[in-house]
């Protein structure tokens, strides 16, 4: 399907960053596409993905998230609505904050991502490379970050902070395992692993996140391995990746749903 732009309308809301409103046609169809062009030259313009309060434990507007941000003294001058989510307001896909992993997937079909070096990267089909390794190389293969787990994920091992909340529930017949974190680091950070020890592992369907502590539930066969080798007392160490070169972003925002797809390529819709 062939679409040709019919009416533009465009202004500047900042010095590098313009509004574009755009009437895109094809045969049958007819479409208004609002975009925000961003000068990546201009040192003083910044873009990252945001959730309220910096957890993504809840539903929240985007003119909201904007008061929040302007409280914290940052002259905000657009938000967009930018990723699907879900009723808890946990985001469909991968989601990274200044180099820290604040929510992902096992998979995320497509993202866009500042590297490290100030460029941009689309790309689809990204997969997660996280494990929580012991001190002999043996390891446990995570599925996700800070997402709901359900009945349904069964041979899982999702890992969580205090970005989810201060309070995780978990459907049941699982092993939870709580790790304290060395120092003061209990964020998922791309650059470094992170090292702790076991303090628990239990059955328990509840779980409270403290402060240098996280929290790994693991069911099936994942939930055995955890019993037999994450006792109280164990040294480990959380390593967090991803393929195609995404563990050297700084901010990702993504899509993840069955209506996720790339509407511009290359130039291209």
């Amino acid at each position: 399907m062939e679409w040709n732009t019919t009416r533009q309308r465009c202004f500047d809301i900042a010095p590098g960053v313009t509004y574009i409103r755009s009437t895109t046609e094809s045969r049958f169809l007819r479409e208004e596409v609002h975009r925000i062009a961003i000068r990546l030259d201009r040192p003083f313009i910044q873009w990252f993905p945001v959730s309220s309060g910096g957890k993504v434990d809840r539903l929240e507007t985007v003119g909201n998230l904007l008061q929040e941000r302007m409280s914290l003294g940052e002259a905000v001058v657009a938000g967009i609505n930018g990723d699907f989510f879900s009723y808890t307001g946990v985001p469909s896909g991968l989601q990274i904050v200044h180099g820290e992993v604040i929510t992902s997937p096992n998979r995320t079909k497509v993202l866009l991502a500042k590297m490290s070096d100030g460029s941009l990267k689309c790309e689809q089909a990204v997969s997660m490379r996280s494990f929580i390794f012991l001190r002999d190389g043996t390891c446990l293969e995570l599925d996700a970050l800070n997402r709901p787990c359900g009945l349904s994920h069964d041979d899982h091992a999702f890992l969580y902070n205090r970005r989810y909340g201060e309070i995780v529930r978990f459907p049941g017949g699982g092993v939870t395992v709580a790790i304290r974190t060395d120092g003061n680091e209990d964020r998922f950070l791309l650059s470094d692993g992170i090292e702790g020890v076991v303090v628990s592992a239990t059955e328990e369907q509840l779980a409270v996140v403290e402060q240098k502590t996280t929290v790994l539930y693991a069911t099936g066969r994942k939930a055995q391995w955890a019993g037999q080798n994450l006792k109280p007392g164990t040294n480990v160490k959380i390593a967090i990746g991803f393929d195609k070169g995404i563990e050297n972003t700084l901010e990702v925002i993504s899509g993840n749903s069955k209506l996720a797809c790339v509407l511009l390529e290359n130039g291209n819709i």
